[in-house]
């Protein structure tokens, strides 16, 4: 499950539904392997930030934000095409790698790994995604 999926569960009760449920489907010892964006990475590149790309039959606008406080990412997008204008708002929770371990200390997954982006290296303070490899207990 990847490029910050778990990120759109916006409450501390949603994360622990899913990781309950990823028990369920998952066999024993099967492994589940997710990532997310950090908030450093949030606050580096996302911070009212606007980026535009145009298109063979038209184009869009996303917009930024970041709020700090409340760890979350706002992405709002402007999509014009031939068929019309769409809007979007996405709202992504951001919470720390640390959040992160104490929820799934809640539920019976071993850590396998967690580690910067898509290589072997630790997490550091200044990562940008954190890919976390988990196996089902018995």
């Amino acid at each position: 499950m990847l490029y910050d999926t778990i990120n759109y569960l916006q409450k501390p009760a949603q994360w622990h539904e899913f990781f309950r449920r990823a028990v369920e489907i998952l066999k024993p010892e099967g492994w589940m392997i997710f990532d997310i964006v950090t908030p450093f990475c949030c606050q580096t590149y996302f911070q009212n930030n606007q980026y535009e790309e145009k298109y063979k039959d038209g184009r869009f606008i996303r917009k930024t934000k970041f709020n700090i406080a409340k760890n979350i990412q706002h992405n709002y997008f402007y999509i014009y095409k031939e068929t019309g204008e769409f809007y979007e708002h996405h709202r992504q929770y951001v919470p720390p790698v640390s959040w992160i371990m104490d929820i799934l200390a809640d539920h019976p997954f071993e850590i396998l790994a967690v580690y910067d982006d898509m290589t072997t290296d630790k997490v550091t303070s200044d990562s940008l995604r954190v890919h976390f490899v988990l196996q089902k207990r018995k």
